[in-house]
């Protein structure tokens, strides 16, 4: 997905000046899987948006989710690793109240699908 930005303008000794991403900052920034990380994200922003419409402390949705408050901070800082998968993610989120839905689509030339979060 990297190759997808796009150069938009260079100075005179073809210094980048600006460019266009893909629309996903973790293939922009080579992570191995960015549209795994891009769901996490928005699953994370989503639990931040739980904590903060419910008036909880940290704390508090430790104590919902099954974290320590200070798990819970780094995590609502984006600083996730490889043990909070996507379905850890969004158990969390059906901790705090939220119901997940899975939409299956099929692509019409088969060619390899995408994992993709609408909220």
């Amino acid at each position: 997905m990297a190759d997808d930005k796009q150069v938009v303008d260079q100075d005179a000794t073809g210094d980048l000046l600006v460019e266009i991403g893909s629309g996903n900052v973790f293939a922009d920034l080579d992570f191995a899987n960015p549209d795994e990380e891009a769901v996490k994200a928005r699953i994370v922003r989503k639990i931040q948006k739980v904590i903060d419409e419910r008036g909880l402390t940290q704390k508090q949705a430790g104590d919902i989710i099954g974290l320590p408050q200070s798990k819970v901070s780094t995590l609502l800082r984006g600083k996730w690793d490889s043990d909070y998968t996507v379905d850890r993610l969004t158990r969390y989120l059906n901790k705090l109240g939220v119901s997940v839905t899975y939409s299956f689509k099929d692509q019409p030339d088969w060619r390899e699908g995408r994992l993709v979060v609408i909220d």
